[in-house]
């Protein structure tokens, strides 16, 4: 999860300032909400991270079962948050808060603390 988040957080960083910039016009004009246009630019494909929690479950280390596809994104929900409200690279730091703190008391049912 650190790794795809870090690969994620490098690849979009400078596209994210770029779309948030063209969004704004393209809300107004289409009169879509921005969730929509994600949901028509992704459609149904598959998630990068769905491979990542397959292998887990398949070791024994989550339950995809019992995991709403709400905590599953979380963590890319709230990288996303940060890199819009800042339009920068979001920290490390950041980032193994999120899946540490976050992300795997959530998927484990234990805290890491």
């Amino acid at each position: 999860m650190l790794a795809l988040m870090g690969e994620v957080n490098d690849g979009r960083n400078s596209f994210t300032a770029i779309v948030t910039s063209v969004f704004s016009g393209l809300l107004a004009a289409s009169g879509l909400t921005p969730a929509e246009v994600r949901a028509q630019i992704l459609g149904d494909r598959p998630r990068w991270s769905d491979a990542i929690f397959r292998r887990a479950h398949e070791r024994g280390e989550i339950d995809l079962d019992r995991l709403s596809p709400t905590v599953l994104e979380m963590p890319f929900d709230l990288l996303r948050h940060d890199m819009l409200m800042t339009l920068k690279r979001v920290p490390d730091d950041r980032i193994t808060s999120i899946v540490d703190d976050l992300f795997l008391p959530l998927v484990t049912g234990t805290s890491r603390r």
